[in-house]
């Protein structure tokens, strides 16, 4: 129910963010929720690595061969 609800993005929009990264071997999807991003992220990247401080949010991530999904509970500094 929530997916249908949920705000897509273009992909035009990762592509600009990509275009200013100064390498393309690695992206961290820091607080990845849904995966919306990291799937995008994928395409253009060697590897992706995705943190998320919910184990339910990384278990219901979408999944990619390129991504690696761990999840951090959050500590204090």
């Amino acid at each position: 129910m929530v997916r249908k609800f949920r705000p897509t993005y273009l992909a035009i929009l990762f592509k600009f963010l990509a275009s200013l990264a100064p390498s393309h071997q690695l992206a961290w999807d820091c607080v990845t929720g849904s995966g919306q991003v990291t799937i995008a992220l994928a395409d253009d990247r060697r590897s992706v690595s995705v943190t998320d401080i919910s184990d339910k949010q990384v278990a219901h991530a979408k999944h990619h061969k390129k991504v690696r999904y761990q999840s951090h509970p959050p500590r204090a500094a």
